[in-house]
């Protein structure tokens, strides 16, 4: 007898799914897929194993009109605990790296880490600045990620992805709009791959690690830094300040070892998460007179939340 899934009436808009390259999974929990290991189940979860199959599976899901997600390593994004009514694609078997001379070309689904390893077997260093990020490459693309002073789109030379239309395209650096923790690829449906520099300076991954080993709760159930930091000052001294170091709500916790950190102690719901975001927007604008925006992806239902608007209580 077939077992009965949370998005049962979803299997038929997703039955295309079974003919493609790549492994398919019904009612798969997000928190699985999540760092902060939080997240309800999703109706279809697929893995490609070529970047085709991962075009083939959007084209056809947009076919059904049925919503799509691409995850990387669910490293900066708070699913919600009902789960969604969507195909999550997950880039994990994308992981080919190639290194031609001064430039390496990367796959969307490839670790920070294993970029990193990769080159050091050849003594290139000039990507370390990237040293312990735990998202893939199409991640930290889409946010920008990196250190407080470089971030991996000021390597990029090209970034391979579908855009509008069925076909996949090269686009050079300016096309992507790189900005602090920003981009403007969230406008694309997927990132495939980039082709990076390396011809820069080298960097000291094991003096990054370190300090981030001193500094951060590695090893903790988080998404990394929870908010941006705001040109005034660091998000977690703000948070800090405002007196919210150790602040726990339910099974959800500020860290003690750094205030832009959220962890989940054990069981955190999304709406516990979700309540100590609001408090912590709340309490540092009314402390510092500075709006916090969230550096990470927090989805409300299937609509990624927006974070622009005044929170409620704040002065004008």
């Amino acid at each position: 007898m077939q077992r009965q899934t949370h998005f049962s009436g979803s299997r038929a808009a997703l039955a295309f799914l079974e003919r493609l390259d790549g492994d398919v999974a019904w009612d798969e929990p997000l928190a699985a897929h999540s760092t902060f290991c939080i997240g309800g189940p999703v109706a279809g979860w697929f893995r490609p194993r070529t970047g085709a199959s991962l075009v083939e599976a959007i084209l056809a899901a947009e076919n059904e009109s049925f919503p799509v997600l691409v995850v990387g390593s669910g490293s900066n994004v708070l699913f919600p605990d009902e789960g969604l009514e969507a195909l999550a694609i997950s880039t994990e078997q994308l992981r080919g790296i190639r290194v031609e001379q001064d430039e390496v070309v990367v796959e969307a689904g490839v670790s920070i880490g294993s970029l990193l390893d990769r080159l050091h077997k050849l003594d290139r260093h000039q990507l370390d600045f990237l040293a312990g990020l735990p998202g893939t490459v199409g991640g930290a693309l889409m946010g920008n990620a990196g250190s407080a002073t470089r971030g991996i789109g000021d390597v990029v030379l090209q970034v391979e992805a579908l855009s509008e239309g069925p076909s996949v395209h090269w686009f050079d650096r300016g096309q992507c709009r790189f900005g602090y923790r920003t981009s403007d690829m969230d406008r694309w449906r997927a990132i495939l791959g980039a082709r990076l520099r390396i011809d820069g300076v080298d960097f000291d991954g094991e003096a990054i690690l370190s300090r981030k080993r001193l500094t951060q709760p590695i090893g903790a159930k988080t998404a990394g830094c929870v908010f941006k930091n705001p040109s005034s000052a660091s998000a977690g001294q703000l948070i800090e300040e405002a007196g919210l170091k150790g602040l726990r709500v339910g099974h959800a916790r500020i860290s003690y070892k750094h205030a832009n950190f959220i962890e989940n102690l054990g069981g955190a719901r999304s709406a516990e998460i979700r309540n100590i975001i609001d408090i912590v927007r709340e309490k540092v604008y009314k402390f510092h007179r500075v709006l916090l925006e969230l550096e990470i992806e927090v989805f409300d239902g299937w609509t990624r939340e927006g974070v622009q608007a005044k929170p409620s209580g704040g002065d004008s």
